[in-house]
């Protein structure tokens, strides 16, 4: 059984993020961690561009190997968020009932998470929730 996955291994795939996501689901499956290297394969380059929030699941171990991961310019999005969590009608994350637990992402070497070009966005209220995930109050921003 194989206990490390690559999105290497989906260079196949349209996307840096679909290749990472693929990973990150086969994974999964095994009870395996995903390393993301420094060298993108599909793309000959040495970065990730992420056009699509990468989704982990309960006891994913991903590691960042020296790599270098951006946000696709005019996306807004997370880099990683778990499963449990939805999105809103104006796009804030709520937690579902099932809560996850044992996801681990390790930086090792220079690992850079970069959020690209500056949306310049500032939403007009946000939701605080507690240590439960549940709603405490809206917050306007002044």
């Amino acid at each position: 059984m194989k206990g490390t996955f690559s999105p290497n291994d989906y260079k196949h795939l349209e996307s840096d993020s679909a290749m990472i996501q693929a990973a990150v689901d086969e994974a999964a499956k095994h009870g395996a961690k995903v390393e993301i290297p420094r060298y993108n394969e599909r793309t000959g380059e040495y970065i990730w561009n992420l056009d699509k929030t990468i989704f982990l699941h309960t006891g994913s171990y991903v590691v960042l190997d020296n790599c270098y991961l951006r946000l696709c310019d005019d996306e807004f999005i997370h880099f990683f968020q778990n499963t449990a969590a939805g999105e809103g009608r104006r796009g804030e994350t709520y937690y579902k009932k099932d809560r996850q637990f044992d996801i681990t992402i390790e930086g090792r070497g220079n690992a850079t998470l970069d959020g690209g070009k500056p949306l310049d966005v500032c939403e007009g209220d946000f939701n605080v929730y507690n240590s439960e995930g549940q709603f405490v109050e809206l917050r306007e921003i002044k």
